[in-house]
């Protein structure tokens, strides 16, 4: 399955993190991780943004910054209209590596979005 890691977050947090991502995993990971800043949309145009980029033939982990914010919000909402994803908070490094190298893996996205979380939260001390 062909799967995604959409990174929504408030300012430019999510795209310098795909950018220190990619310094070192190369740039290729550009193509399978895209992050977006909260800055150009309202809850609503973020909602109708995301609902028009979502490709039905696609698996996606929705990733925002913290729970309860904007962010958030529009991810919630995503997710009761697409049964393609799922949805994780609190973005970090490792949580990327873990799509990174989770993502081909023959397990269904709740699998995979369980297994990026865990080794996301392990890489917290």
């Amino acid at each position: 399955m062909n799967r995604e890691l959409i990174i929504y977050t408030h300012g430019n947090l999510g795209q310098s993190l795909v950018d220190a991502v990619a310094l070192i995993y190369g740039d290729e990971i550009r193509e399978v991780v895209k992050a977006y800043s909260n800055e150009e949309h309202s809850i609503e145009s973020a909602f109708n943004f995301f609902s028009d980029l979502i490709d039905p033939e696609k698996e996606y982990i929705f990733v925002t910054d913290f729970p309860g914010g904007s962010c958030f919000m529009v991810s919630r909402k995503l997710v009761q209209k697409k049964e393609n994803m799922k949805v994780v908070t609190g973005l970090n490094m490792p949580l990327v590596f873990g799509f990174l190298s989770c993502k081909d893996l023959d397990l269904p996205l709740n699998e995979i979005a369980k297994k990026v979380v865990g080794l996301a939260t392990e890489a917290i001390m």
